[in-house]
């Protein structure tokens, strides 16, 4: 038999740097104890879609615990699985967050820099007045004087035309693409996709000038 995933993830979070030792707790969380900061516990998930119903489950046992990990690299999260945790002062995301949080003091705060990154820049722009988030990597942005343009986030060294293709198969209907990772690059084939589908690839100033635009 394979090992479950919690079990699997106890395997990999005892040889993260940082991490001094890690204990399971019931069937679904993991208190790991670390060497410079104060041990937390994560509650272990693995969900194609992390919503709203899932994250309300774990916060209604008798457990306490600070940051909620969804084991699947391919899932989403939805809006509404994102606004429970943050109001229950939960970090959150997958399981590379996880070990990333790993490495900061406070881990009941913890989003990924992508999303901190994106967010502050959108709301420092003149065009943006609201930013409402549909899932974890799509954002409805609100502009004055024009309609809101809806942007996914791919998060790729170089993007492909499957990495296109998958986004909107995952996240449904988008007018914008935003490449995240101001590295690589992005190949003519997926440019010819998104161009199929009806939106551009943008990096992140040419994304800052097309809010400017109708």
């Amino acid at each position: 038999m394979g090992l479950s995933f919690r079990d699997w993830a106890l395997e990999k979070l005892s040889k993260c740097h940082g991490v001094k030792a890690v204990e399971p707790v019931g069937d679904r969380f993991i208190h790991i104890i670390r060497e410079e900061y104060p041990s937390f516990t994560s509650a272990i998930i693995s969900e194609k879609t992390v919503s709203r119903p899932i994250v309300n489950e774990f916060i209604g046992t008798a457990q306490d615990f600070e940051f909620i990990s969804n084991i699947p690299k391919a899932a989403k999260w939805s809006a509404d699985a994102i606004a429970v945790a943050k109001k229950h002062t939960l970090g959150w995301g997958g399981f590379g967050d996880l070990m990333s949080a790993i490495g900061q003091e406070i881990v009941t705060d913890f989003q990924r820099k992508e999303y901190e990154f994106v967010e502050f820049g959108l709301y420092q722009h003149s065009k943006v007045i609201g930013l409402t988030r549909i899932y974890d990597r799509v954002f409805k942005i609100h502009r004055a004087g024009s309609d809101f343009l809806t942007v996914v986030l791919i998060n790729e060294y170089e993007l492909t035309a499957e990495h296109v293709r998958y986004a909107r198969e995952t996240y449904g209907d988008f007018d914008e693409i935003l490449k995240t990772n101001p590295n690589g690059g992005t190949t003519s084939v997926a440019q010819e996709v998104a161009s199929n589908l009806g939106v551009s690839i943008f990096s992140w100033g040419e994304f800052l000038r097309r809010l400017h635009k109708p």
